[in-house]
């Protein structure tokens, strides 16, 4: 019988594959993370405008084009330029920015085809708002808009069973405790996904 992935078995499976590409960029830099401290989602539509210029792309992707042909194999990227696109590329997403783990030619095949966006697994650190993004996926918090720059978001408060609460007044103030602690701010663009589509 087949036993439903859950969302720590879905990180898990990942993280592993997207393992083999952390090395991308050096420890010192804001590209650089463990794969096992971020949280991990697929994106079918990944916008490729998050990704930098389309010119710089397409320049990039040409010159590869022209390199691979004078070393004698010059059809080696004619798959990514008549097939659709389906591996995904990996991307490190860091206080608004994307850094390129695996793909680039991918991207830049891309952007030559006019496209517009890109099947990626996107990776968010955990110090940089990844356990926001779990907490939304798992249930465990809810975001509404707030600005043009940022949300606001709302984690949901442990469940607790006041009847297993002894002292009469911690249990007087779980009976009454809300369901979700107060809001804080997060960057809009880090919870964009989550946020209703007319927000």
């Amino acid at each position: 019988m087949k036993t439903k992935m859950t969302s720590l078995d879905v990180q898990d499976s990942l993280q592993e594959r997207v393992l083999m590409w952390k090395d991308q960029f050096p420890k010192d830099q804001p590209g650089f993370c463990e794969p096992c401290h971020a949280y991990w989602k697929v994106d079918l539509a990944f916008a490729l405008t998050k990704l930098g210029d389309a010119t710089e792309w397409i320049r990039f992707f040409d010159a590869e084009v022209s390199m691979w042909a004078a070393e004698g194999d010059p059809g080696r990227f004619d798959n990514m330029l008549d097939a659709p696109i389906t591996e995904p590329v990996v991307v490190l997403q860091r206080s608004g920015k994307h850094y390129v783990w695996d793909g680039n030619h991918r991207i830049g095949a891309s952007f030559k085809r006019g496209l517009t966006s890109i099947p990626a697994i996107v990776g968010v650190p955990f110090n940089a708002g990844g356990h926001y993004l779990r907490a939304l996926d798992d249930g465990q918090a809810k975001v509404e808009p707030f600005n043009a720059s940022f949300a606001k978001l709302y984690m949901r408060r442990p469940e607790i069973d006041p009847a297993k609460i002894v002292d009469p007044f911690n249990r007087f103030f779980a009976e009454g405790c809300p369901e979700f602690n107060p809001a804080i701010l997060v960057e809009r663009n880090l919870v964009t996904g989550f946020l209703p589509a007319t927000a």
